[in-house]
């Protein structure tokens, strides 16, 4: 992510969306760089997209979280874990 200090102000080319996000769940750690963002998503509809993107992301993560996990779900996570650990001890 290229950062420019002008006239004490943070001028931000486009982050990538790892990055995009990073800046949103840190934003009480980076402060400045956070509110750079916000100014730079008010004219720049791409970044706009990815922070409503991740915005919905959130939302159905944090409501399929409320919700109870099939047991059938468990299982398979249990097998693919299982089976992930075998490979990682037979290499």
């Amino acid at each position: 992510m290229k950062i420019q200090h002008q006239i004490n102000r943070l001028q931000l080319s486009c982050p990538t969306p790892f990055d995009v996000e990073k800046i949103l769940m840190q934003s009480e750690k980076h402060q400045l760089l956070f509110r750079a963002f916000e100014e730079h998503i008010t004219y720049c509809p791409k970044c706009f997209r990815i922070v409503r993107k991740l915005h919905k992301f959130y939302e159905i993560l944090d409501n399929e979280m409320k919700n109870e996990v099939s047991p059938q779900i468990v299982a398979f996570a249990k097998a693919v874990y299982d089976e992930k650990t075998q490979d990682i001890k037979n290499e």
